[in-house]
C-alpha cells in the first residue's frame, strides 16, 4: 500500500503542475492517514473524504464529494491561500504592494492574489508619498489610474497566474501577494 501511494504522490506531482485545481483525497480511514504523512502535496489538498473500498463507487462517490465542492468558492479561496503558503515556506512571496511591484518590475511572479476591492490608484501629483514610491511617477495625464492593473497587466503578458480573493483574507500581506 505504502508503494502505491507513493507513486500515486508523484503521479500527481505532474498532474498538480499541468492543472491548477484544489484536491479532494478519497478513501478508507487508514490509507488517507498513510497518505497524509508521505505525501508532499498536502498543502494542495482542501479536504480529505473518508470512504471505505467497498463504498467507492460512481453514486456514493459522487455523493460524498457534492457537499465538498458544492461551495465552489470556498474551496478555490482555499486552494489559493494554501499555495501562497508554500511560495512563503520557500521563500518565495513577496507581500504589500511595495514588494509585489519591485518582484513583478525584475521579471518575477507566477501567481498574484489580490483581495476584491484592493485599490491602488496611481498617483495624480496629490496622493500619498508611500503608494506614490510603490507605483512610480505617473501623472495625472497618464492613461494608467491604478497601479494593480499595471502589474496584472505585465504579469498576465507574461503568462501568470492572476487570482482575487475577499476582502480581509491577505490583512497580514497587506491585501497583495505574489508568488515567484
Amino acid at each position: 500500500l505504502k508503494v502505491c501511494l507513493h507513486h500515486t504522490d508523484q503521479a500527481l506531482h505532474t498532474i498538480v503542475q499541468a492543472y491548477q485545481l484544489p484536491l479532494l483525497v478519497v478513501g478508507p480511514a487508514h490509507t488517507l492517514q498513510l497518505f497524509r504523512k508521505i505525501t508532499r502535496h498536502a498543502a494542495l489538498v482542501v479536504d480529505y473524504l473518508e470512504l471505505e473500498a467497498d463504498e467507492i463507487m460512481a453514486v456514493k462517490l459522487k455523493m460524498a464529494i457534492e457537499p465538498a465542492v458544492s461551495d465552489w468558492e470556498a474551496m478555490r479561496h482555499k486552494f489559493i491561500l494554501n499555495r501562497l503558503d508554500i511560495a512563503e515556506r520557500n521563500d518565495r512571496l513577496a507581500k504589500g504592494m511595495t514588494n509585489v511591484r519591485e518582484k513583478v518590475m525584475k521579471g518575477k511572479g507566477t501567481l498574484l492574489v489580490i483581495e476584491d476591492n484592493f485599490p491602488a490608484p496611481a498617483d495624480s501629483g496629490n496622493g500619498d508619498a508611500a503608494l506614490h514610491q510603490a507605483i512610480g511617477h505617473y501623472s495625472k495625464y497618464s492613461c494608467v489610474q491604478d497601479a494593480v492593473d499595471e502589474l496584472i497587466e505585465k504579469l498576465l503578458e507574461r503568462g501568470a497566474e492572476v487570482q482575487f480573493v475577499k476582502e480581509g483574507s491577505l490583512i497580514e500581506s497587506g491585501r497583495i501577494a505574489l508568488a515567484y
